[in-house]
């Protein structure tokens, strides 16, 4: 699990584009006690690349992740 900032570094781009990029469901975010949002480092190919189809995902959840007891 990487901060926005570290996410950002691994995908060559800014803390903003990250945040931008979450809001728009295009990469996952999880949402910590402390309010601060962590992001899966899987998401990310070898080539330092966002791996596709997250956008689909988000799609078939209506846009809201399940949660671990797979609830919405």
């Amino acid at each position: 699990m990487l901060s926005a900032d570290e996410f950002a570094d691994e995908i060559s781009a800014t803390r903003e584009t990250v945040n931008r990029k979450r809001k728009r469901y295009e990469i996952l975010g999880l949402e910590g006690a402390k309010r601060d949002v962590r992001f899966p480092k899987w998401q990310i190919g070898d080539d330092g690349q966002l791996l596709g189809g997250l956008a689909q995902l988000f799609e078939a959840f209506n846009g809201l992740p399940v949660s671990p007891s797979g609830k919405r």
